[in-house]
């Protein structure tokens, strides 16, 4: 799908990624030499697609179809899902840092 405008990308992708679960997906830790930052395959469990995001700061890329459709906006689901992720991830490091503290 063609998003016309950055917000409708914005607003495609968060849908998108709010539907995918733990349940649904798998978030696995990837390193591949021609990408940077965080990255990570995305697995669909029913039906084991497989794909591979990485996240930098002000840079963005996914294998998947509405990605490559829509580079222009830096988003997809995996990406959004991925990124709530990472934000979760970091909030509990800072809460287990403060602890220690």
């Amino acid at each position: 799908m063609k998003a016309a405008t950055w917000i409708q990308a914005q607003m495609i992708a968060k849908a998108g990624a709010r539907k995918m679960g733990p349940g649904n997906y798998s978030l696995l830790p990837s390193k591949f030499k021609a990408l940077y930052g965080k990255q990570f395959t995305i697995v669909n469990n029913a039906s084991e697609a497989r794909y591979i995001t990485s996240i930098e700061e002000g840079k963005t890329f996914c294998t998947c179809p509405f990605f490559k459709e829509n580079r222009e906006f830096g988003t997809c689901k995996h990406i959004e899902y991925a990124k709530a992720d990472m934000a979760w991830e970091e909030a509990l490091i800072a809460e287990c840092e403060m602890s220690l503290a």
